[in-house]
């Protein structure tokens, strides 16, 4: 019963959110990303924790929590832009994205091996799959399923209507293996703690663990790794750019070139995090830093 109403309640929010006029769609997303930021304690600390490592010792402690609350309420942006594009997905591309670097994503495919797009959990990367799938490249994003099976259903759907083929993440590697030997491109959000398998790296200056998969799965097949981010603008519009990875030698060391590849790819994605601190969406703490009080 409580998954039937959380379906149901995910279409009546897209019903309405396909008649409400933009500014008071934005003005309703950002009053619930207050809500959400004051009522989920947990989270507030997580993201304030790692909005301090972002901005740096010199940030004031107001910026670090105002940046901290955007954070929530750009979050609920994405998910009123997921409502709507329930109903009209072509509005958000028309004249709303703007993306540079597509010579960094096709030197890449031209390769042969597959492509890696390493993403964050930062502006819309719904979006972001959309746009590539609409200008005509295969596109397979690995998906974490949702608690309830029809809201996982309806967003699953949604995507592989707009030419999007989901990998559930529970049993995601054959099908990027087959993916990668296709040559198509495989869409993975890296951004989230790992445990002790996971490569320690130095991310805005101190040693935080992060996921091996893309760098793994690259030095394995040959597969190219392309960066990419797309973030909301002041006028809800959308920019975004692929990037290029500085080089990386490879030396046969396998667990060498993984950790080698890891940390380039955490450097490059500091990026658009030091850029767009307010969008990126880490509800989760990125450092164990003993130093960092639990009560915020």
């Amino acid at each position: 019963m409580i998954h039937t109403l959380k379906y149901w309640g995910v279409l009546a929010t897209s019903q309405v959110a396909g008649r409400l006029p933009s500014s008071v769609l934005y003005s309703f997303a950002d009053v619930m990303g207050d809500v959400v930021y004051w009522g989920w304690p947990r989270g507030r600390r997580n993201t304030i924790a790692n909005m301090r490592h972002v901005l740096g010792h010199q940030a004031q402690e107001g910026e670090v929590r105002r940046v901290s609350r955007h954070s929530f309420r750009n979050y609920l942006r994405l998910m009123a832009d997921f409502a709507r594009t329930l109903r009209s997905p072509q509005e958000y591309l028309d004249h709303r994205v703007q993306v540079s670097g597509w010579e960094t994503l096709d030197a890449a495919i031209e390769q042969g091996k597959g492509t890696i797009l390493v993403g964050l959990h930062m502006g819309n990367w719904d979006l972001a799959g959309l746009t590539l799938a609409s200008n005509g490249y295969k596109v397979n994003a690995v998906m974490e399923s949702f608690a309830s099976p029809q809201v996982d259903h309806l967003v699953r759907s949604t995507r592989e209507s707009w030419g999007i083929r989901c990998i559930p993440l529970r049993s995601m590697l054959r099908p990027i293996y087959e993916s990668l030997r296709r040559n198509e491109i495989v869409g993975l959000v890296t951004d989230r703690p790992a445990g002790p398998e996971g490569a320690v790296v130095q991310f805005f200056g101190s040693p935080s663990r992060w996921p091996i998969g893309p760098a793994a799965l690259a030095v394995r097949t040959g597969a190219q790794i392309v960066p990419g981010y797309l973030v909301r603008r002041p006028d809800n519009t959308f920019v975004g750019k692929f990037l290029s990875l500085p080089p990386v030698p490879q030396t046969g060391d396998r667990q060498h070139d993984v950790q080698q590849l890891t940390q380039a790819i955490v450097t490059t994605l500091e990026e658009p995090i030091r850029k767009h601190p307010e969008q990126w969406f880490m509800f989760r703490r990125m450092w164990d830093d003993p130093l960092i009080p639990n009560k915020t």
